[in-house]
């Protein structure tokens, strides 16, 4: 192999390689401690384990413990109702609870005795929840029980206390379930050595709750129940006021004019703002209940009542407020296609479900799009090049819901549009420096390398022209004299110009002389401005580098008759005569450096 070609080949291997690692400059790390805990099933992250060890002793049994000590405060709030205490530690036992599920996750507990007290504790919560709502409407049924026993209304009286005892029912079957559970959480703490102290007391009072609840619903039975002689339908709701996302429990009670006996399986029709919202069939004792989930509903008041067949109940109003929203866009980068995906959600007091969204681009172009049931939204757009701006839009109509707007979102479509703007920029910055540097590296390299001529195609002889011998074309060149530089000592002959010239002119012709004389005046050049490889310029670039010299005027005009005879093939008298005149000329101007 030629060692251009070679040189080439290793600058195109070297070229290729820091292509390669510019690709991953912007990258380079593989994975990280805290999300990649297992890359692969040949690579374990040892530090990760080392602090999943950690993480299993010092953060997962203060939080068992935690969720060990909220349970008997809570029943007990509930208990002597101070119901706003009881709230609180409920959102104290919800975020404990939260951290220690996503500490098993992250540690691959799923399967271990710990996501076993998790769940446990997961269904004690929604227990607890239960029967704080419960406990709730049983002391809002007292205070009606009273009020309808002044009121002397027996029909109302009666649903009351219907209500009452499907509520206490209720919670018997909620104190059960707790049971069970409690004894689960308790057989897995005391493995671990934990306290549950406070874990059995919360069973005790809720033990206590139900005997007093109880209690209250003998006093009310030894009163008597008033009896009814007409079908009358009773209609209760709670709360009667709210925002996005609450719940309105709706309940009441279907009187016979037959008696008890003939309320149950009756259809009960609940209508809301004069619309049925849903129907429900009676149990055996005449009750039913409707929740109703405040969502697609506009702000104000709105109007409530039951019927059953003919017979209607009394009105409600139910007032909803309207709350602020939050509407969050994120878009990708485009890819080969100009297509981005756009993702967001819209968020009131709880995620906004079913809502309509409008992603508009440019301010003239717009696609419609539609919340899931976690209040998020994904759609896709395709994009011409250039730049765009994106927002995200919800109205609100028809929800208790403010409007809102995403923050714009700036996107640039262009040819690169396959990478990231800053890793294009980063990739073209380094291939630049590196080939910059191995520019400098290979001229340093070719500049220091005695006798080597890169690159040329005529490998030091000048090429032969049509109809001139090849003898001609070239002369050898002898070693490089002491102080002197490359060819000096082979062009500087003894013998003198005009006998060298007169000489070959006769032998060999006009053109062969007049190519030995620029060669000698060359040489002599050479010599004089310490000029290299001085072969491998033109006779016009020789005449250029001596532009400070006083012989280079003379010179130069020699060059412009030679390159005529030379190249241009002129062989007259006068064209001879004028050549001649310049040799004079340029040795004259030269002095004493030719022979």
């Amino acid at each position: 192999m030629r060692a251009d070609a070679k040189y080439a080949l290793i600058a195109v291997m070297v070229l290729g390689t820091l292509l390669a690692l510019g690709l991953f400059l912007t990258g380079p790390l593989l994975y990280t401690l805290e999300k990649d805990t297992f890359p692969s099933r040949f690579h374990n992250n040892t530090d990760a384990l080392k602090q999943q060890s950690l993480n299993s002793t010092t953060d997962v049994m203060p939080l068992m413990q935690d969720l060990l000590d909220y349970s008997g405060p809570i029943v007990l709030s509930i208990r002597i109702t101070d119901i706003e205490q009881a709230r609180r530690d409920l959102e104290l036992f919800t975020k404990s609870r939260g951290s220690l599920n996503n500490l098993i996750v992250k540690l691959d507990m799923s399967e271990s005795e710990m996501q076993e007290f998790s769940r446990s504790k997961d269904l004690q919560e929604q227990i607890l929840k239960d029967l704080l709502n419960s406990s709730v409407s049983l002391n809002e049924l007292q205070n009606l029980e009273i009020q309808y026993r002044d009121q002397n209304d027996p029909e109302m009286l009666i649903s009351v206390q219907y209500e009452g005892d499907a509520i206490r029912k209720k919670v018997k079957d909620l104190y059960n379930q707790y049971q069970v559970e409690t004894e689960k959480v308790t057989t897995i703490s005391t493995k671990f050595g934990l306290d549950t102290t406070q874990e059995e007391r919360g069973r005790v009072e809720f033990e206590q709750y139900v005997q007093e609840i109880d209690s209250n619903r003998k006093q009310q039975e030894d009163r008597g129940l008033p009896v009814t002689k007409s079908a009358r339908l009773s209609f209760l709701m709670h709360p009667d006021h709210g925002v996005y996302g609450d719940r309105i429990e709706c309940f009441g009670y279907y009187f016979s004019a037959s008696g008890p006996g003939d309320a149950a399986d009756r259809e009960v029709t609940v209508f809301l703002d004069s619309a049925p919202f849903s129907t429900q069939k009676t149990d055996e004792r005449g009750s039913y209940a409707v929740t109703i989930p405040v969502e697609r509903m506009a702000a104000g008041p709105h109007s409530l009542y039951a019927q059953s067949g003919t017979t209607v109940s009394d009105n409600l109003t139910l007032t909803i407020s309207e709350v602020g929203s939050l509407t969050t866009l994120s878009v990708t980068r485009p890819d080969s296609n100009g297509e981005v995906t756009c993702t967001g959600g819209v968020t009131a007091n709880l995620p906004v479900r079913s809502a309509p969204v409008q992603l508009v681009w440019d301010t003239t172009h717009i696609v419609e799009a539609s919340t899931d049931a976690q209040g998020q939204f994904t759609t896709t757009l395709r994009l011409p090049e250039g730049r765009h701006t994106l927002v995200a839009r919800f109205s609100g109509d028809g929800y208790p819901v403010s409007a809102s707007e995403s923050t714009p979102k700036v996107v640039d479509v262009s040819v690169l549009r396959f990478l990231p703007f800053s890793t294009v920029m980063g990739i073209l910055l380094t291939l630049a420096v590196m080939l910059l540097l191995f520019t400098g590296i290979a001229w340093y390299y070719l500049r220091r390398t005695p006798g080597r001529r890169t690159f040329d195609l005529r490998g030091g002889k000048e090429p032969s022209l049509p109809g001139i011998p090849a003898s001609d074309s070239s002369e050898p060149e002898g070693e490089p004299g002491a102080g002197a530089p490359s060819g000096a000592s082979s062009l500087m002959h003894d013998e003198p110009v005009i006998a060298r010239y007169a000489r070959i002119l006769k032998e060999e012709g006009m053109s062969a002389a007049a190519w030995a004389v620029y060669r000698q005046f060359a040489g002599h050049i050479a010599h004089e401005l310490l000029i290299s490889r001085h072969t491998t310029l033109t006779p016009r670039e020789l005449s250029r580098t001596c532009m400070q010299k006083p012989f280079c005027e003379a010179f130069s005009s020699f060059v412009s008759t030679y390159e005529q005879i030379r190249y241009g093939g002129q062989r007259s008298v006068a064209i001879q005569a004028e050549f001649e005149s310049r040799i004079d000329a340029t040795r004259s101007e030269m002095e004493d450096g030719l022979p």
